[in-house]
This record gives structure tokens, C-alpha cells and sequence, in this order.
């Protein structure tokens, strides 16, 4: 078998001891309840969506905002007590830029030095120093953490002139070594930024992305690669993920949503597959879009864009699709994404558990427009189920539309430590998947053979 390439590994987090996972093709999780299928996905969502979104985890951990509302803080004090210390052309009751903050450190720098009325004021000028300092500690321990480099000596006199004239130059030198960061994409970032969403500080040791055998997630070398083959993911664990609701519970539901809202159609009539129709005509009945409007706490107001996802049926009725069957919103989020252009041959998509809120005979179409949707449009899927219709769908459907080389089933497969899984690489074979369903039947028979 060929290797993937672009693969997923997980080491003894949580249940899954070990899991080698392609990205490459159609992959399927397999196991029973509590084995890892859904933390891996999770997991990946976790990792891609912050790779793709960096620059926010970047502008978070630069000390900007910190630094910002501590100098503020300082500035109004000295403000009230020596309204001409701070430029006048700046307004110290508001956010600062980062421009704004060299302006005041500048004139307050210039000021500190020649007004004696402020050098004779200990109260201010120690509460300024200790302020200050602690400024300037914050800023060279976050960019030590990020970089292994700080702006500055550290500092070997207490006078606030020196102090403030060194957060000068700290601001200064933060511009030059944010560059670097973006540039860099220092690994340690995207971990701390895991581990604080799975509150396990070992997770560096536990996950490894590998795309043509180079790691994307260098932790020796402190830095992250772009990937080549994938630019974006949706994930998604229910149909309920379809909302309009602004108080979205998991946050990977938000961001599909948001997606929907934010990307203009980009496809026009000719360029959706014919697949497409079916799934309108046969499948849905109709078809499915949405209305823009503004709210805040459910008020048409400007300041929030969220949106009514609607349910055009063929006989001219129009319905809330989140009042309609549950089923029916599964279809709807691939029919949305597709027309938003969402999905290409660079696109991931997880779901857990498609088959979920669907009729048998519905479980086989959904396979089969995720083997059309990688087919046709080279689009990726991660896909964990436990039902023998879905995965016996996507095995066939995969065989007959000549996709299956890069189709992977995996079984979770208990280890000798409890409550830990390996996943293995069935490939296409899909019959010990079901002799783990068959455990189901014989349960059927313990408890309902008659004594």
C-alpha cells in the first residue's frame, strides 16, 4: 500500500494509545463507544484550524494587549496628577495602537526627565517604577517564551527614566520580533494553545502531522511548515452543528456557520457537479439557503451577522430548515458548503457519525455523495461511524466508482492496558468490522433466548 501523503499521529491521549490516521483520501474510524474516534477527530480539527488561523493565536500571545492595558492603567494615574505628561494628541481613555504607545512612552520618557515637580513626588514616581518594571519583566518573559530571545538587557537600575526608556525601546523591538514570529510560527504556541483547550501539558509528546515525510509540527526546531495539500477543514458531529443560534456550544459549530455567512456564492449553475442536483431533486426535495440579519441578544441591530437557514421545498413551500428534519440538515450542510464553493481538492472535512438521523436507505446516499465529493472534487474526508450500512456503502460505492486506493478503514482494537486502543489499518477489508458488529447479535441472542 502506498504511503499516504499526509498522515495524523496519536500517542497515548486519552483512550487512544497509538493511531496512524491518512489524510489523503477517505479515511473511516471504526470501534466501539469510548475507543478515541471522535478525540481524534477533535484533536485534528484542533490542530489544522489553528494552523490556519495563526495569526490570532500570535496576536493573543504578543504582549500587546497586556502591556497595553498596564500602561494605560499607569498613564491615567500620572494623567491626573500632570495632565501635560502625556501628549495631548493622544487619548489615554482608549485603546492604543501600537504607534499610539511609542507616542506616549516618547513624551512621558521626555517629561519624566525634566520635571521636577514629578521627581519630587516619591508616592507616584515609586508607584510608576513598580509598575513599570513589571511591564517590562511581562514583555521579555512572553517573547523568552515564544522565541528564546528577550528585547533587552534586563535591567540593573531602578530609575524610572531608565525604566520607561527601556519599555521604549521594548515596544520598539517587539515590532521587529513579531515579524520573526509570523514568519517563524513557533510550534510552542500552537501547543501551549492545545494544551490549554485539553488541559494536558504533555500534549507535544502525544501528536505528530506529517505531510511527504516532513513534520508540519517541528517541536525541536520550534517552528510549523505550511501544508501543501490541505488549506482548509469543517467539522462537524451533528446536524444540530446547523444553526442560526449565536450561543453555538462547541465552537467548531460557530465556525462552520460563520463560514456559510462570510464567503460569498462562488459557483455559478455550470460548475455544480450533477451530483448535486440529484441530492436537490431526489434527496432534499427542494433546496436549501439562507437569509441575513443583524441581532444582538435577538434584536435586529448592526452589530451581529448571523443568519435564518431556510428549506426550499419543490412545491414552492419555504420552511426554517432547523425546524425541519434532522435527517434533512445532514444533506443541507454538504449542499450549503458546495455552494459557497467551500470544498476542493485542498478541503478536509470530519464528521462523526453521518449516519446519524438517517433512514437506511438515506445512510447509502450520504455514502455516496462522500465517495462523488472525493471523486469529483478531491475533497478529503475523515469519517468516524459504527454502522454497517455506512461503512459496507463507502467500501462498494468507493470499488465501483474507482476511488478506493486511497480509502483506509481503521478498528480501534483494545490494548492490554485498560481502556486504551490501538487504531489498526484495515485498509479496505472491512470484514473484522464486522465481526466486531456481530458482538451486537450475539448480545441479541444472550438476552433474548428464551430459558
Amino acid at each position: 500500500m502506498k504511503e499516504p501523503n499526509v498522515k495524523f499521529i496519536v500517542k497515548d491521549f486519552r483512550a487512544v494509545a497509538n493511531a496512524e490516521i491518512a489524510l489523503d483520501g477517505i479515511s473511516v474510524l471504526t470501534g466501539e463507544n469510548g475507543c478515541g474516534k471522535s478525540t481524534i477527530s477533535k484533536l485534528l480539527y484542533s490542530v489544522l484550524y489553528n494552523l490556519f488561523n495563526f495569526d490570532v493565536i500570535i496576536d493573543l500571545s504578543v504582549p500587546y494587549s497586556n502591556l497595553n492595558e498596564k500602561l494605560i492603567n499607569s498613564t491615567r494615574k500620572l494623567y491626573k496628577e500632570f495632565p501635560d505628561s502625556i501628549s495631548p494628541e493622544i487619548n489615554i481613555y482608549e485603546n492604543l495602537t501600537n504607534k499610539e504607545i511609542q507616542i506616549v512612552l516618547t513624551y512621558l520618557v521626555k517629561y519624566l526627565g525634566e520635571n521636577q515637580k514629578f521627581q519630587d513626588n516619591n508616592r507616584l514616581k515609586g508607584m510608576l517604577i513598580e509598575s513599570f518594571s513589571k511591564m517590562l519583566n511581562s514583555a521579555e518573559e512572553v517573547l523568552l517564551n515564544i522565541v528564546g530571545e528577550t528585547p533587552n538587557e534586563k535591567l540593573k537600575n531602578d530609575s524610572l527614566e531608565n525604566i520607561s526608556q527601556n519599555i521604549l525601546k521594548t515596544y520598539i523591538n517587539i515590532d521587529i520580533v513579531e515579524k520573526k514570529i509570523r514568519k517563524l510560527k513557533p510550534a510552542k504556541l500552537l501547543y501551549e494553545d492545545l494544551s490549554f483547550i485539553y488541559s494536558d501539558n504533555d500534549i507535544e509528546q502525544k501528536l505528530e502531522l506529517i505531510e511527504f515525510k516532513e513534520k508540519i509540527i517541528n517541536k525541536i526546531d520550534n517552528k510549523i511548515l505550511d501544508l501543501l495539500t490541505i488549506e482548509n477543514t469543517f467539522y462537524y458531529d451533528t446536524p444540530y452543528a446547523l444553526s442560526g443560534n449565536e450561543d453555538d456550544q462547541y465552537f467548531h459549530w460557530t465556525s462552520l456557520n460563520d463560514s456559510f455567512l462570510n464567503k460569498k456564492d462562488s459557483r455559478n449553475k455550470k460548475e455544480v457537479p450533477s451530483f448535486i442536483n440529484k441530492l436537490s431533486k431526489e434527496i432534499l426535495n427542494g433546496g436549501v439557503d439562507f437569509e441575513y440579519f443583524e441581532k444582538i441578544n435577538g434584536h435586529p441591530l448592526t452589530h451581529s451577522k448571523r443568519a435564518n437557514f431556510l428549506y426550499n421545498r419543490i412545491d414552492g413551500q419555504v420552511f426554517d430548515l432547523l425546524d425541519s428534519a434532522t435527517g434533512l440538515r445532514s444533506f443541507a450542510i454538504l449542499q450549503l458548503l458546495l455552494q459557497k464553493g467551500l470544498l476542493s481538492e485542498k478541503t478536509l472535512l470530519i464528521i462523526d457519525e453521518p449516519e446519524a438521523h438517517l433512514h437506511p436507505q438515506w445512510i447509502v446516499e450520504y455514502a455516496r455523495l462522500i465517495v462523488l465529493l472525493n471523486k469529483e472534487l478531491g475533497v478529503k474526508f475523515l469519517i468516524s461511524s459504527h454502522n454497517p450500512d455506512m461503512i459496507s456503502a463507502i467500501k462498494y460505492i468507493a470499488e465501483k466508482e474507482q476511488v478506493d486506493e486511497k480509502l483506509n478503514f481503521y478498528l480501534a482494537e483494545k490494548t492490554a492496558e485498560a481502556f486504551k486502543y490501538n487504531f489498526v489499518n484495515l485498509h479496505t477489508n472491512i470484514e473484522p468490522i464486522f465481526k466486531s458488529f456481530n458482538i451486537a447479535l450475539d448480545r441479541i441472542d444472550e438476552y433474548g433466548a428464551v430459558e
